[in-house]
């Protein structure tokens, strides 16, 4: 249980606070920890939890019901990261199975390109946060456009706005598929932290152990020689 844990401190925003409040205080609290603008990674990771949390509408019923984190919270986020690695690991070791057992697929070598199997699920998982990023700052632009546009459309006699209905479904569809990636980024973050507890014991290169082999028996020979 998280009992110390309030998303309405962490974003600094009060218990009342609307969508629109919720998200202005998501985005500025987000770029004051986010590690590439020098701020913390554990920092980082509550803010984009207490988003989670409060942009679900029954996560934050609850909450306010209770005052405390559901009980399974940080198990929930722990399976959700380890099916995100699960899905990683096996991908790229059945594409090696499916190709015959292709020595360039081979999952026990290390690739001068791309590391170890640990670098690669990382590489994919950081990939997909940042995709996830991009999609999040378009899908803002999306929601401020229809917002706009909303406010556009205006009834000469004041019969029903249907024209200004439509934006703003466009607007709730938006938002719906926002919240989905939002929620998508915290489990990537506890996978990739998950991920810094194992090593792995990697191969070298055919290709690099017989260059190796090569030069020390030429070396020998030299040595012999002189």
């Amino acid at each position: 249980m998280v009992e110390q844990f309030d998303p309405y401190a962490e974003l600094g925003i009060d218990r009342d606070a609307d969508d629109s409040a919720i998200k202005k205080a998501y985005r500025k609290r987000a770029k004051e920890t986010h590690p590439d603008a020098g701020g913390d990674n554990a920092a980082f990771r509550r803010v984009e939890l207490a988003y989670a949390v409060l942009s679900d509408k029954a996560r934050r019923g609850r909450y306010d019901q209770t005052g405390v984190m559901q009980d399974d919270e940080p198990d929930v986020l722990r399976r959700a990261a380890l099916q995100i690695i699960e899905g990683h690991l096996c991908g790229f070791l059945n594409q090696y199975v499916g190709t015959g057992y292709n020595p360039h697929y081979d999952p026990r070598v290390r690739s001068k390109e791309s590391g170890d199997l640990l670098d690669w699920i990382a590489d994919k998982i950081e990939r997909e946060i940042a995709e996830a990023r991009a999609s999040i700052n378009q899908g803002e632009k999306a929601i401020a456009f229809f917002r706009d546009m909303a406010a556009r459309f205006v009834t000469k006699r004041g019969q029903d706005n249907f024209m200004r209905r439509n934006m703003e479904m466009q607007i709730r569809h938006n938002e719906q598929k926002l919240a989905m990636v939002h929620e998508g980024i915290p489990p990537r973050e506890c996978a990739l932290e998950l991920l810094n507890d194992f090593t792995f014991r990697w191969e070298e290169p055919e290709s690099d152990v017989a260059s190796r082999s090569q030069f020390t028996m030429q070396l020998q020979i030299v040595m012999r020689t002189t």
